[in-house]
């Protein structure tokens, strides 16, 4: 084995004890058993990650992808409903309004928790992060839009990236 090898399988072993830990602190015995004889199904396995690393969150609202009825057409325009002339962006907000702001910073001091739970240190190696979006719709004939910002929280787990994403909608 060369050292690229040798460092791969160090990888996938460590990616493997983080598993194993998940499973043996919040699996159930059949998960246990199923995992171990490797027929864990990697979704369930994933659920349960999620499960665990977004329980600092739970309290927040979740954000609801921007749909094609979000948008308010003029009366004049003829794409009501027509996909091909509405354009759904995302990127990082540039600025937040003060409702937001206070949204955000509530989740980011759930992060702040979130990286010093124990079974998530454990876990994730405090890894959580925040990132806002901003999440746009706009038709291309009548410029009709709508737009709306989010919290991208992140964790990386066993080699995986798992994400959710919270609204800054004050509830």
């Amino acid at each position: 084995m060369n050292a690229t090898e040798v460092g791969a399988l160090a990888q996938r072993t460590a990616y493997r004890f983080h598993e194993e830990l998940l499973i043996e602190k919040r699996g159930t015995e059949n998960q246990r058993e199923r995992h171990a004889a490797g027929l864990l199904p990697e979704d369930e396995l994933l659920t349960l990650a999620r499960d665990v690393m977004f329980a600092p969150f739970a309290g927040f609202r979740r954000w609801d992808k921007l749909r094609l009825a979000d948008i308010r057409h003029t009366r004049a325009c003829s794409s009501h409903g027509n996909s091909r002339d509405v354009v759904f962006a995302t990127k990082v907000a540039p600025s937040l309004q003060a409702s937001e702001w206070t949204m955000y910073q509530t989740i980011v001091d759930a992060s702040y928790h979130a990286n010093a739970d124990r079974m998530i240190c454990d876990l994730a190696a405090g890894n959580c992060s925040v990132q806002i979006i901003e999440h746009t719709g706009t038709c291309s004939k009548c410029g009709a839009g709508r737009y709306g910002r989010s919290a991208s929280v992140r964790f990386q787990w066993a080699g995986r990236p798992l994400s959710r994403e919270y609204s800054l909608e004050m509830p």
